[in-house]
């Protein structure tokens, strides 16, 4: 697997074509210098959070592309969930994470009742 910084610059170079945006019109929608945006997607350079958060909008790159590389890509459902929960809010992910928690013990409770 490609270092990070390598990583991130090839999904980001890859959404960047796939859109039809030279690096030139990306650079100015992120706020950001030509050179640089070239810098971030040979991988020589590691962008802020902030300017990761403008460049992922932009480029409607799914974090999961990113973040969890290491996982299987082919898993469509966890795609869509990483997805969808990037975009909540933290009060949001505090509610969910309380519903998991009740799934995942009742779920094991079930386990427990059902050995012989």
């Amino acid at each position: 697997m490609p270092g990070k910084g390598k990583l991130l610059g090839a999904v980001m170079k890859d959404a960047r074509t796939r859109s039809g945006l030279t690096a030139e019109a990306l650079a100015e929608k992120i706020g950001s210098s030509v050179r640089y945006v070239y810098s971030l997607e040979s991988g020589s350079s590691t962008p802020s959070f902030e300017l990761l958060s403008r460049i992922v909008q932009e480029l409607s790159i799914e974090p999961a592309r990113i973040f969890y590389q290491g996982l299987n890509n082919t898993d469509t459902e966890y795609k869509i969930l990483v997805s969808r929960l990037s975009r909540c809010s933290s009060e949001t992910i505090k509610m969910i994470d309380g519903i998991l928690d009740t799934i995942l013990e009742h779920s094991q409770e079930e386990k427990t009742d059902n050995k012989p």
